[in-house]
């Protein structure tokens, strides 16, 4: 590089980690160097330190007028401070993603504050009141999970996780969920790939809000995110397929950046009710309008 490039470039970001601040986070994750929780441990940090002396160095070298410290003391890029928040923590599981055809520790943050009787983390005790104490969780499974004078909500399992009972601990389960409020009936599918027990739970009902991935959703994504979205999203024809399958008498599509007319005549092969899309604002525009086109405007209100 030199200091009179025709162009003016800052470095924003990340630096390649040396081989010495590798070996020591290696170590630092075998326990070979005492760790102490969340924070960076004094051993592993004298390592750092003496890399990003030498990275601030090599920019200011190439006459760089910011630099950064390369981010060598991340772990892995946002979860460090996804880490750091009350109600979360990483966990560890047996298997990760791919990114770049690299295989990426199986680091993934787990929402722990809602749970019930979980034990909030306190972030430098500084927070002045738990989650426990203004939220009430309750954790609910497939049935009826609520009842009253106006409303009754249904749920289903869906197949948004097509994993095995134990892989996560059996607690990271998805759910569609039915509202009924007097004759009118919605769902919303939730994310999830084709489902029995969705479609069961769905059947007649007055508006079907289901997630999509659309034809250009699925062309625009990495590789192992399209393999996911296949296996654990609905493509418009399957959509099609669903809303025709329990006669819905509106479908609102919801989970989708780019709905084109090739995914509306795909839908429309299985389907010949209305179809709705948009910004989220317009979803909830669109069910209220099924409702009514249903005539269960009393009912509903």
């Amino acid at each position: 590089m030199t200091a009179n490039a025709p162009y003016r470039a800052d470095h924003v970001g990340s630096l390649l980690r040396p081989e010495s601040v590798h070996e020591a986070r290696e170590k630092y994750r075998a326990d070979e160097i005492s760790p102490d929780g969340f924070r960076t441990c004094d051993e592993l940090k004298a390592v750092e330190d003496e890399a990003i002396r030498d990275a601030v160095a090599m920019q200011e070298s190439v006459g760089l007028k910011a630099v950064t410290d390369g981010e060598f003391r991340r772990a892995f890029w946002h979860f460090d401070f996804i880490g750091a928040l009350t109600g979360l923590k990483l966990v560890e599981r047996d298997q990760g993603v791919k990114f770049h055809g690299i295989d990426l520790r199986p680091i993934f943050p787990t929402i722990t504050g809602l749970q019930p009787n979980a034990a909030i983390r306190q972030v430098e005790n500084k927070l002045q009141r738990e989650p426990s104490a203004v939220l009430i969780a309750k954790e609910i499974g497939p049935g009826l999970v609520f009842s009253d004078e106006t409303v009754s909500v249904t749920a289903a399992d869906n197949t948004h996780y097509v994993v095995s009972a134990d892989a996560f601990d059996g607690r990271q389960r998805s759910y569609a969920l039915r509202f009924d409020v007097g004759d009118a009936s919605i769902v919303f599918t939730g994310d999830t790939g084709v489902s029995e027990d969705v479609a069961a739970l769905a059947k007649g009902a007055d508006v079907l809000v289901s997630e999509m991935a659309s034809l250009s959703d699925m062309e625009n994504v990495l590789p192992f995110v399209r393999e996911h979205m296949i296996r654990e999203h609905m493509s418009p024809a399957q959509v099609g397929q669903l809303a025709a399958e329990i006669n819905a008498g509106r479908l609102v599509l919801s989970h989708v950046r780019d709905v084109a007319p090739a995914d509306i005549d795909e839908i429309s092969r299985y389907y010949n009710g209305p179809v709705a899309a948009g910004p989220l604002a317009n979803v909830f525009v669109e069910t209220l309008r099924g409702i009514k086109s249903a005539g269960k405007v009393a009912a509903a209100s």
